[in-house]
């Protein structure tokens, strides 16, 4: 459970700092509307992991903006 969280804080920083960069080369906004658009950016395309109760046991389900698919493990 631990790496699946892991991943989605790390790829969460990758996609911010890509996002950022690309705002601060390609445009002249304030740091504070750079920073919003990031935000949301990162709101819609970072993982969504949950834990969900089935009969087998407590397992976690992750969807991301890229896969079509809900992966549970």
């Amino acid at each position: 459970m631990y790496k699946y969280l892991f991943f989605k804080y790390i790829l969460s920083c990758v996609i911010f700092i890509i996002i950022w960069m690309l705002l601060n080369y390609f445009t002249t906004l304030h740091a504070g509307i750079k920073g919003a658009i990031t935000a949301i950016s990162i709101f819609v395309f970072s993982p969504k992991i949950k834990r969900i109760d089935t009969l087998s046991g407590k397992k976690l389900q992750t969807k991301w903006f890229f896969s079509k698919k809900v992966h549970t493990k």
